[in-house]
Formats: structure tokens, C-alpha cells, sequence
């Protein structure tokens, strides 16, 4: 059965706690919390641990680490809190336009995470500096790393111009997990300034849009699901808590058979 888990980014305006405990309301499996705009106090460890004790939520992604952007002191937070937490996966992204200083700095990384218990996962986005699935993979692959894995977001692959079908002859060990959002077909008109105010901001609950999401929860099958959907009218329209539920609920219902 197929672990079903609210992104942080689902419902910004929520605490870290409140998303526990919004995430076990809606029935989720799993929650994804971030670090990095806020790090944790050890008393906001301490609640967040026995909040996940207490709802029996796993804790599926820690974010973020940016390279290039964050120093030395936020990643070791965002190490601290994932690693305490008993975090699956740490996110990472890459700012940087340099494929050898971001495997230098994910291979360092990789070791970084696996030693608090926590395995490294890359996105890849078009406005990055892994900018597809197939750069996502020459980059993790290039650190020698064989537990680096890869995060498949429908709309940075749509986006990038790729399909699900890629990932049918992929290293399956690499796929980590995948997040689920729909959007129109078509990309946004206005070049990368656009597709990063349409991520951010402008994402449909998932069945609501076109994106090909059957087809890339057929070609990866048994991997968690990360719903992750930023959509400024929702949350206009909902508090936190409702939208945790409004999201878990259209995602069962849509994509239930692929939860089993």
C-alpha cells in the first residue's frame, strides 16, 4: 500500500505542529515538513517528535537544502531537525548553473544525511540548476552515490518537457517518491518567470488539471505520494486544516486505486 503524504508547501500557513496534526485529521499517512525559512527551536523538536509519536504519522521529507544559497549553519539545521525526527528523505534543489560544484556539493551531502539516518532526494525544475528528469539523473549519478535519490514532481516534469514514460527506463532505486498537483497542458506564456509564479502559486488539486497523472502513478508504482499543491485561491478560501482535508479527499477519490 502506497503511503499518501501532505507537502508542507500544501498549507504554508500552518505551523509545523498544526501540519501534524492537520495531516493526521485529513487521514494522511505521512507529512512533509520545512526547516530552512524557520529553523526549530529543541523545545519545537521536542513537540514535533511526540506530535508524531502521538498520531503515528511518518515524517516522509525534511525540507529544503539549496545549494549554492544556504551556508553551512541552515544545512546543518535542516540536518538536525531531519535527522531527529526520523525524516525518510531530505529535499534538496540546486541554485547553482554548475553541474560539477552540485555533485561535489550533493555527494558531500549525501554522506551528511545518511549519517543521521536519512536518505538525500534531488528535484529537478526547469528554473534550477538540475533543470529535467534526465539531468536530475546524470547529476545524482555522477556522485557515485548509489542512495542519492530523485524526486518526480508531474508539473516540473510536464514543464521540462518530459513524460511519464521516462521513467519506465529509469533506475527505478532512485525514485524516492513522487508529488501529486494537476495544471492545464499548455505552459503558462512568459518564459521561467512564469513557470515559477504558476509552482508557487497558480497549481490545481490533483484530478482538476491535465497533466498525464495516471500514466506517472502507473510508471511508479509503490512509492509514497507527496500531494503538494500551491494554489493562493484555496488557501484563500480554506483554513489549513480544511484544505488538508479537501486535498486528502480529492486525492482518494480521484486516485484511490493507486493508494492500494
Amino acid at each position: 500500500m502506497r503511503m499518501l503524504s501532505l507537502a508542507a508547501a500544501t498549507a504554508p500557513a500552518a505551523s509545523r505542529l498544526e501540519l501534524v496534526h492537520n495531516a493526521a485529521a485529513a487521514t494522511f499517512d505521512a507529512v512533509g515538513l520545512r526547516f530552512d525559512l524557520d529553523p526549530p527551536t529543541r523545545t519545537e523538536i521536542r513537540s514535533l517528535r511526540s506530535a508524531l509519536d502521538l498520531t503515528g504519522l511518518t515524517l516522509l521529507d525534511a525540507e529544503v537544502v539549496r545549494i549554492g544559497t544556504h551556508d553551512v549553519s541552515m544545512i546543518a539545521s535542516v540536518l538536525e531537525a531531519a535527522g531527529e525526527l526520523g525524516a525518510r528523505h531530505l529535499l534538496a534543489v540546486s541554485d547553482i548553473d554548475d553541474d560539477g560544484a552540485t555533485t561535489a556539493a550533493l555527494a558531500e551531502l549525501g554522506e551528511q544525511a545518511r549519517a543521521v539516518g536519512v536518505r538525500l532526494v534531488v528535484e529537478f525544475m526547469r528554473f534550477t540548476g538540475i533543470r529535467t528528469l534526465q539531468h536530475a539523473y546524470e547529476i545524482v549519478e555522477a556522485t557515485g552515490d548509489p542512495d542519492i535519490g530523485v524526486l518526480v514532481d508531474p508539473l516540473h516534469l510536464a514543464r521540462s518537457g518530459g513524460h511519464p514514460a521516462q521513467l519506465t527506463v529509469v533506475d527505478r532505486s532512485r525514485l524516492a517518491y513522487v508529488q501529486l498537483c494537476d495544471a492545464p497542458a499548455e505552459a503558462p506564456a512568459g518564459g521561467l518567470d512564469a513557470l515559477i509564479e504558476e509552482a508557487r502559486h497558480h497549481r490545481l488539486l490533483p484530478g482538476s488539471g491535465e497533466l498525464p497523472l495516471e500514466e506517472l502513478l502507473q510508471a511508479v508504482p509503490l512509492v509514497p505520494i507527496s500531494v503538494e499543491v500551491h494554489d493562493d485561491r484555496a488557501r484563500s478560501e480554506h483554513s489549513p486544516a480544511e484544505l488538508a482535508r479537501i486535498v486528502a479527499d480529492r486525492t482518494r477519490l480521484r486516485f484511490g486505486q493507486y493508494l492500494r
